[in-house]
C-alpha cells in the first residue's frame, strides 16, 4: 500500500488499478459496526412511526503504534450498553410498542467511520441490512429510517462518575423543535426520577453544546432526531488520558488488587464496573418507563460487569470470550486486552473485537434454543435471526454447548467516501 496527496487523490489513484499499475493506495480503515435488536419488526409489517429507541456505543479506541486500552473513552460506556441490553432483553414481553435497537459504533476515533456509514445506509434505506425483496415469504428486518428513530441514547465515557452524578447532554439547535423537545424532556425527567431511586443524580443539561459524540452525525442529516449523550463529566473530560496509553485500569486507579487470582479478579467489581452496572441500571429503568409508562425493578447485573470489564480491559483469555470459539481461542485470545484499533480489513471477517462484541451481546440478549450445534442455524427463509453456538469447558474431553437464537449482526464500518465518486467527497 502506498500513500498520496491526500484521501481524494489516493481514492482516485485506486480506482484505476490495472495490470500495469497493481500497486495499491490508501487501503480504509474499515471493519463492522454490531448491532442488536429487541422486538424486531419484520419486512412485512408495517413499522409504526417513531417506532425505534437506538442505545449506543463506541466500540474502538485511538491507537496505531501504541496500545490504547480506551477503558474510559471507550470500554465504560460499551459495557453500560451490554448491561443496558441484558436487563432489557429480560422483560422484552413488555417492550413490544418499540424497537429497541443497541448498536456499538466502529471506528469512531477517526472521524466517525461507523456512525457516518450507518447514517448513510440508513438513508439509503439499507440498515440494518438491504431488504430481500424477492419473496414475500422470507423474514428479515424491517428498514429502520431516521425518521424512525423515537429516541437516541449515547453512552459515552461513564466510569468515572463522581458522587453518583451523570450528565444528560442534548442538542441546542435540534431543541427548538417541539416535537424533539418534548421526547427529550420526557426522558431527562424519568432518568431523574429512576436517578434518585438508586441514590444518584441524572442533571440535565439544556442548552449548552453536545460534546463530542457519534450523535452528531445523525443531527447532521436530520436535525429532528431526538437524543441525549450521557457522560460522567458536564463541561471537561473526568479522563485525563482520553485517547492515551494510560487510560488503563492503572491509570484510572481502578486496578485489581495486589496479589489476587485470575478467578477472583474475573468477578472481582473495580470502581469503573461498579459504575457502569449503575448507571446501566438507571438507563435500563428509563428507558422501560419511558416505553411502558410502569417502574421497572430490575438492576443491572454486576457480575456481568465485572466479567466483562475484565475480559475487555484485564485479559481477554477469560472464560467468557473462550466460549466464542472452538479450539481456536488461543489464535485470538492472550493474557492481556484486545486492541481496540479499527485498523485495515483484507478479507470479510471482522476483527477479534467485534467478533467478541457480536457474541457477547448476542448472548445477553437472545434466547437458548434447544438445536446441537450442527442444527444451529437459521432456516432458509429467515434472515433476520442468527444463531450462534457457545461452548462450555472442557470436561474428560469433551465440550459441549448451548445454541442461541438472536437477532443480532454486523454492518459495515467503512466510510461513505469510499462508496461516492470523487465529486462528491470532501
Amino acid at each position: 500500500m502506498l500513500a498520496a496527496a491526500d484521501s481524494q487523490t489516493c481514492i482516485r489513484r485506486s480506482n484505476l488499478l490495472t495490470n500495469l499499475n497493481p500497486q495499491t493506495r490508501c487501503d480504509p480503515l474499515q471493519d463492522f459496526n454490531v448491532w442488536a435488536s429487541l422486538n424486531p419488526v419484520n419486512q412485512t409489517a408495517p413499522r409504526k412511526a417513531n417506532s425505534t429507541i437506538i442505545i449506543a456505543a463506541r466500540l474502538d479506541a485511538s491507537g496505531v503504534f501504541d496500545f490504547i486500552p480506551g477503558v474510559e473513552s471507550s470500554v465504560s460506556g460499551l459495557v453500560t450498553l451490554m448491561l443496558v441490553a441484558e436487563s432489557l432483553a429480560k422483560v422484552r414481553s413488555d417492550l413490544t410498542d418499540r424497537e429497541i435497537m443497541f448498536v456499538l459504533f466502529n471506528g469512531e476515533a477517526f472521524d466517525y467511520i461507523g456512525s457516518s456509514r450507518l447514517v448513510y445506509d440508513m438513508q439509503k434505506g439499507e440498515f440494518p441490512q438491504k431488504v430481500d425483496l424477492s419473496s414475500n415469504d422470507t423474514v428479515q428486518n424491517a428498514v429502520v429510517r431516521l425518521e424512525d428513530i423515537d429516541l437516541f441514547i449515547e453512552l459515552s465515557q461513564l466510569g468515572l462518575v463522581r458522587e453518583g452524578k451523570f450528565f444528560l447532554h442534548t442538542d441546542p439547535v435540534s431543541s427548538a423543535d417541539a416535537h424533539v423537545r418534548d421526547r427529550v424532556r420526557l426522558f431527562s425527567s424519568i432518568s431523574g426520577a429512576e436517578a434518585s431511586k438508586a441514590n444518584m443524580t441524572s442533571v440535565f443539561l439544556n442548552g449548552t453544546q453536545l460534546p463530542p459524540a457519534s450523535f452528531q452525525q445523525f443531527l447532521r442529516s436530520n436535525v429532528s432526531v431526538p437524543g441525549v449523550v450521557i457522560t460522567d463529566h458536564q463541561r471537561e473530560y473526568q479522563n485525563h488520558f482520553y485517547n492515551s496509553e494510560f487510560d488503563s485500569l492503572k491509570g484510572q486507579m481502578s486496578d485489581y488488587p495486589v496479589n489476587m487470582s485470575d478467578a477472583e479478579a474475573y468477578n472481582y467489581a473495580t470502581s469503573i464496573a461498579i459504575n457502569a452496572q449503575k448507571v446501566a441500571t438507571v438507563v435500563a429503568r428509563s428507558v422501560y418507563k419511558f416505553v411502558t409508562g410502569n417502574a421497572l425493578k430490575e438492576e443491572a447485573n454486576l457480575t456481568t460487569s465485572a466479567n466483562l470489564m475484565y475480559c475487555y480491559t484485564y485479559k481477554s483469555n477469560c472464560s467468557l470470550f473462550i466460549s466464542y470459539f472452538n479450539g481456536t481461542a488461543d489464535q485470538y485470545l492472550k493474557a492481556s486486552p484486545l486492541s481496540l484499533y479499527i485498523g485495515v480489513s483484507r478479507g470479510d471477517g471482522s476483527h477479534p473485537v467485534t467478533y467478541a462484541s457480536q457474541m457477547t451481546l448476542g448472548n445477553l440478549i437472545g434466547e437458548r434454543v434447544n438445536l446441537t450445534e450442527a442444527d444451529c442455524k437459521a432456516p432458509a427463509h429467515d434472515k433476520m435471526n442468527k444463531y450462534y453456538f457457545y461452548y462450555n469447558p472442557v470436561v474428560n474431553g469433551t465440550r459441549s454447548g448451548y445454541c442461541v437464537k438472536t437477532n443480532t449482526d454486523l454492518s459495515q464500518a467503512k466510510s461513505p467516501a469510499f462508496l461516492l465518486d470523487g465529486s462528491q467527497v470532501s
